[in-house]
């Protein structure tokens, strides 16, 4: 003979339907919260904090290159609204990331110019200065240093590093400023030009008042 458990009573069953259906709500907030979140303050925060230094979020862009730092006072716009950072090592050797809204085209490359052609990248040499550029569709990322102090597959490796910035990245590049939100903000309400300066122009009451 086969034994079954005793039925739980309505009630019962009602409390723990109820008490699944809270939890399910609990959890499924949850998650819309952590997904929510973005490292570094979220992408308004980062659009905010590019737009006060003068310079379009997308164009914000790190290297990962071993032994190399961003130098912090470098860090700015370039152009109208590109971007642009100074990497250093412990040696004191700089390469200049640039990122604009440009082309590279042949039109750089006359003699003594050396122009060469590496898969996505471009490589340009003039006098004691060479580069690498990256065509980004709109914009061109461009690692350049001194051919004395930076040699060309070292700033290889850097323009291969080359990638947009994150949100928390972006937020910790470009420091605060006090114009953040600024645009978002409304202004002060207009003024009403049938007011008289003093008191608000509604009629005195008061006995006597009339004359």
């Amino acid at each position: 003979m086969t034994e079954r458990f005793p039925a739980a009573a309505p009630a019962v069953v009602r409390s723990r339907r109820a008490r699944k259906a809270v939890g399910a709500v609990l959890v499924a907030a949850a998650l819309a919260a952590c997904g929510s979140e973005v490292p570094g303050g979220g992408g308004d925060g980062a659009d905010a904090r590019a737009r006060a230094h003068g310079v379009t979020r997308d164009l914000v862009y790190v290297l990962r290159l071993p032994d190399h730092r961003v130098v912090p006072q470098s860090v700015g716009v370039l152009g109208g609204d590109g971007y642009g950072a100074v990497y250093s090592d412990q040696r004191g050797a700089t390469l200049q990331l640039s990122v604009d809204r440009a082309e590279f085209t042949a039109a750089g490359c006359a003699a003594p110019t050396v122009c060469e052609e590496e898969g996505e990248l471009r490589y340009r040499r003039t006098g004691e200065q060479h580069e690498y550029a990256l065509p980004e569709g709109g914009h061109v990322v461009t690692i350049s240093a001194p051919t004395g102090t930076v040699d060309r597959a070292l700033l290889r490796r850097a323009a291969e590093s080359a990638r947009p910035a994150s949100d928390a990245e972006v937020l910790d590049l470009l420091p605060a400023t006090g114009d953040e939100g600024e645009a978002d903000r409304p202004g002060p309400a207009p003024g009403r030009g049938d007011l008289p300066p003093h008191g608000d122009g509604a009629p005195d009451n008061r006995p006597g008042a009339s004359g």
